[in-house]
């Protein structure tokens, strides 16, 4: 559900990224040939050569990436990578309904965005 409300606000999302004025095309993506299949939550593919890949949780509190959550992410950016051969850069960026707390992995993600970010 917070994937729809992600998706209806793509272009509040571009704002906060600094990138209203690149064209962009959106989407969702699914893996066909990883097992067990691989999902992006929102993908914002720029013409400046950057792949954005959206990852969207609603937490209560503050979101943690930990080893587990930041390996699913780089598998994901890998299987991505392979299956659609793209040369562009690839960036992480992390929709948290409230933000994400600090740690180790928290440098894994290349932009943050929270849920107030979505509606302004």
């Amino acid at each position: 559900m917070f994937e729809k409300v992600c998706i209806s606000h793509v272009e509040q999302i571009k704002a906060k990224l600094g990138i209203s004025g690149v064209s962009t095309q959106v989407s969702a993506w699914r893996s066909k040939h990883s097992k067990p299949a691989a999902q992006i939550d929102l993908i914002i593919s720029r013409a400046d050569n950057i792949i954005d890949l959206c990852e969207a949780k609603y937490t209560r509190r503050p979101f943690a990436i930990d080893a587990a959550c930041n390996q699913l992410l780089t598998d994901r950016m890998e299987t991505f990578r392979e299956e659609t051969g793209t040369d562009k850069a690839l960036h992480i960026v992390m929709i948290s309904a409230s933000g994400l707390t600090s740690g180790s992995y928290r440098g894994s993600v290349q932009f943050i965005i929270e849920l107030d970010d979505l509606f302004r």
